[in-house]
């Protein structure tokens, strides 16, 4: 099975310029975050950073490329052509282009080499690319330099003059870029984002719908405000779990016609996986990105700790669209401001993921940090799998005693029931099927959504034989259980009072919930509400499984007894 390239919808600008020109600091400009690594250091961005920020209510991807013939910096001629080729491949999936100078040091032979190339290859190679603009960064209060007279000999027009850093002339930048985006792409984009909003205010209408039903047949008070409180709060209609929008056209990019052709209507509305990969440096991260894509679309050396930035990538694989996030390796402690920002970057792409590989290198074992990662993972109501790679070094009459010490290790020290562990070569490209498939089933899991009926059908059936604790005479009642949201499943429980909820208890109700919908090997959050605390305190939108007490994760150390060692794929 491969895994075939899509391009999106989305318009897309790319940041070129030779090394240290002030790309990254204008792309974290442009985007509102640190999302590419900013630094003296020149050439400290070597593959191409993606990210989508909304401009003028539309979606737009900018791309920040490498250093144009990074001419002084320690890379090898090799990684030199490397990041070279990032950046041609970033102009291929291109709109437009902002060709980024530095004022300060004038126009220079690799800014002329970069010039000729664009204008003698730009249409043929590029298709796409519609028009680059010229950028002069670095020029504060007006600052030009000698720049002025040098830069119409490089064939590219007028430039506009900016300050990444201190935000200067960016609206000029952004009224050039908002011209250059057709008509049809802003049409386009509201009607999404109009669906978006029709289709979150009819889930809520008809989950709103079953528990009136359900509160009429019972004769109890379910406080349903209380509970579109907390369903707004937790499902925003600009954010909800319910969008099935994506900007990946899949029609033309199906891995498995076959089963595109027997339900293609389903496979359109599956939302993609965003699939980060996080571990120490040199477990084989990138590796296993080129392994699955058949390309070199990550920069891999010998040398740990090539990868510098978080890369993205849109891919589709049996069908199902994914992202694939590639993040720098962590080391046990954060070297300098560069290892502090990696650092940072690695928790924002955890953060904002669905699924998180966690990898480790299979033949050295694993370290106290790389089990940090996985509990971070946990923690945030990410899916999480440990992947174990390299493990074609293992020798073949020692891999059943591997995978006993490590499904041991990992059922001591992580406590999730149902995890999984997949042993692999990403080189050799060994179980990597069986590794995504895995993932797909996890994503799925985490993705549930159970109707309000059969919720409270299964509550009336655990009601009959768990006998209800009970506190200086008054008796625990379970009012009714609906699912708020999915990714994690979230699970809205009313009771009399929460603090007759005892742990041993809740602990049962969480089993026998995931044991009965089989949703095992994800995280899940059961948020108890009664009727005597205040709206305020009973709806935060704080999720840290350690602070918020109104909220308990299935995961946690107190949730775990009961759990069963780790399964091995292998």
């Amino acid at each position: 099975m491969r895994l075939f390239r899509v391009f999106s919808k989305i318009f897309t600008v790319s940041l070129i310029g030779r090394p240290n020109v002030g790309k990254s600091t204008l792309f974290n400009n442009i985007v509102g975050e640190r999302s590419s690594l900013v630094h003296p250091t020149p050439g400290l961005t070597r593959d191409r950073i993606e990210a989508v920020t909304n401009l003028f209510g539309v979606p737009i991807k900018i791309i920040d490329t490498a250093g144009w013939d990074p001419v002084g910096t320690k890379n090898s001629p090799n990684m030199i052509e490397k990041m070279m080729s990032q950046t041609r491949k970033a102009l291929f999936e291109s709109d437009m282009a902002f060709f980024l100078l530095d004022v300060r040091q004038g126009v220079t032979i690799a800014d002329e080499k970069l010039a000729e190339y664009l204008r003698k290859e730009g249409v043929k190679d590029y298709p796409n690319l519609k028009e680059i603009v010229l950028v002069g960064n670095k020029a504060e209060q007006s600052y030009l330099g000698d720049i002025s007279n040098e830069v119409y000999s490089l064939g590219m027009g007028d430039p506009i003059m900016i300050s990444a850093e201190h935000n200067e002339g960016i609206v000029d930048l952004y009224e050039k870029l908002r011209d250059a985006i057709p008509e049809t792409y802003f049409e386009e984009n509201k009607e999404k984002h109009e669906k978006r909003l029709q289709r979150h205010a009819k889930v809520k209408a008809e989950k709103y719908k079953e528990l009136k039903a359900l509160e009429t047949t019972t004769g109890e008070n379910f406080n349903l405000k209380e509970w579109e409180r907390a369903y707004d709060e937790i499902n925003p209609p600009e954010n909800s779990d319910y969008d099935t929008d994506s900007e990946i056209n899949i029609d033309n990019s199906i891995a498995d016609p076959i089963a595109y052709k027997k339900n293609p209507e389903v496979l359109r509305k599956v939302k993609g996986i965003q699939l980060s990969i996080i571990g120490r440096p040199n477990v084989g991260k990138s590796t296993l990105i080129n392994s699955l894509l058949g390309e070199e679309r990550v920069i891999t050396d010998p040398e740990a700790g090539t990868t510098r930035d978080s890369i993205y990538i849109d891919y589709v694989y049996s069908g199902r669209k994914i992202k694939l996030v590639d993040t720098a390796g962590l080391y046990k402690r954060s070297k300098g401001a560069v290892g502090k920002m990696i650092e940072d970057d690695v928790k924002k792409a955890i953060k904002f993921s669905h699924v998180v590989i966690m990898m480790f290198d299979a033949f050295e074992g694993v370290t106290p940090m790389e089990l940090d990662l996985a509990r971070d993972v946990i923690d945030e109501g990410r899916v999480l799998l440990l992947v174990g790679n390299k493990w074609d070094k293992v020798a073949k009459d020692m891999k059943t005693k591997f995978s006993d010490y490590y499904a041991d290790l990992f059922y001591r020290k992580i406590t999730l029931k149902g995890l999984n562990i997949a042993m692999i070569s990403a080189s050799q490209k060994y179980n990597t099927r069986k590794m995504l498939s895995e993932i797909i089933d996890l994503y799925d899991r985490w993705n549930l959504r159970v109707s309000t009926g059969l919720l409270n059908r299964w509550l009336d059936s655990f009601k009959k034989v768990q006998s209800m604790p009970t506190e200086d005479g008054e008796l625990l009642k379970i009012k009714y259980i609906t699912q708020i949201k999915s990714r994690p499943p979230t699970f809205y429980v009313y009771v009399n009072d929460r603090s007759l909820m005892k742990e041993n208890y809740l602990k049962n109700f969480t089993n026998s919930l995931c044991k009965e919908f089989n949703i095992s090997g994800v995280p899940i959050r059961i948020l108890l509400r009664d009727k005597h605390l205040k709206a305020k305190k009973q709806h935060k939108p704080e999720f840290k499984i350690r602070k918020a007490k109104d909220i308990l994760v299935k995961g946690t150390k107190k949730m775990s007894e009961g759990k069963k060692k780790p399964i091995i794929v292998s």
